[in-house]
């Protein structure tokens, strides 16, 4: 009842449902981490950690749907850290997490205010738009 609609107005099950028929895979940008994730190459060039904004639950189910949690190398989310983008402590608690300096970094995110927040603070920041554009700018580290 807390966001105004009473608790028997939706059931979790339909709630999830509503939420499933709604979010899509990126289904390009799986496919990139599912050949990365078997490509020593790139593993020893770079560290992937998931940085999102998501609930536990959501990603949890995401997850359940189309199996992203397992091809990053490491989870720096939200619901991990206790903090969220674009909050400079989330930013700061990722780097430690990974053991990371600023400069050894790189946000890629579809949020320009994240991109702002990452830069601030002294990490790259690189716009998200789409899974060829990534690829060809990891190519690039």
């Amino acid at each position: 009842a807390s966001l105004g609609v009473p608790r028997s107005a939706i059931s979790p099950g339909e709630l999830r449902a509503t939420y499933g028929r709604y979010v899509r895979p990126n289904r390009p940008l799986l496919e990139f981490l599912r050949r990365r994730r078997h490509d020593d190459s790139a593993a020893r060039r770079y560290h992937l950690t998931l940085a999102n904004n998501e609930a536990r639950d959501w990603d949890a189910e995401k997850d359940r749907r189309f199996g992203h949690l397992g091809l990053c190398d490491s989870l720096s989310c939200s619901w991990l850290i206790g903090a969220a983008k674009p909050q400079p402590r989330f930013f700061t608690a990722a780097l430690a997490r990974l053991h990371a300096d600023p400069a050894e970094a790189v946000l890629v995110d579809d949020n320009a205010a994240c991109l702002d927040a990452a830069r601030a603070l002294g990490l790259a920041a690189h716009a998200f738009r789409g899974a060829e554009d990534l690829v060809a700018m990891l190519g690039r580290l």
